[in-house]
């Protein structure tokens, strides 16, 4: 099964109760966008967090230049508060799987 995380705060959630590194022990495939790992600023989290992509235990999809510009069109179009995050990861949902 394959989990798509698409808020950053997720992340630094699991990680300031100790279960980021639980959940990636669990027998899914947890993906994320370059766009959300972005917002990880805490040296501490990042370090955590890079050292689980580096095992592959979460993945991260990034985007060519022809999709940013496809984010960024839907992003300008859709009601609410939908961040360019968040439409990065609808078109990792949509289009990729």
């Amino acid at each position: 099964m394959k989990i798509i995380v698409n808020d950053t705060n997720i992340f630094i959630d699991l990680h300031s109760i100790g279960l980021l590194e639980e959940l990636c022990r669990l027998p899914y495939d947890i993906h994320t966008v370059d766009f959300v790992v972005a917002e990880i600023e805490d040296a501490e989290q990042r370090e955590i967090f890079d050292k689980l992509v580096d095992e592959n235990r979460i993945i991260v999809d990034g985007f060519t230049a022809d999709e940013v510009l496809e984010i960024v069109e839907e992003h300008s179009v859709v009601s609410g508060n939908l961040s360019i995050p968040d439409c990065s990861v609808y078109l990792t949902c949509a289009e990729r799987d």
